[in-house]
């Protein structure tokens, strides 16, 4: 099983909102773009959070259980 998961509010420690290089448009058309030409067996989550919240590592750490069963 393979589970992308998307954090929708930036991904990297430089990319919040209000910075320079913070472009959720931009983001959005990768992600959808990763969509449509992604394997359909492809599990694709987006969660509306920033890459380093806690919440967003909860719901790695959640996936990663998931397949390990």
């Amino acid at each position: 099983k393979i589970v992308f998961l998307f954090p929708l509010k930036g991904w990297s420690s430089i990319d919040y909102k209000g910075s320079a290089i913070h472009e959720p448009e931009t983001d959005r058309v990768f992600i959808d773009t990763f969509k449509k030409l992604a394997d359909k067996r492809i599990v694709i989550k987006e969660y509306n959070l920033h890459l380093e919240d806690e919440e967003f590592a909860e719901k790695v750490v959640e996936h990663f259980m998931e397949i390990l069963e």
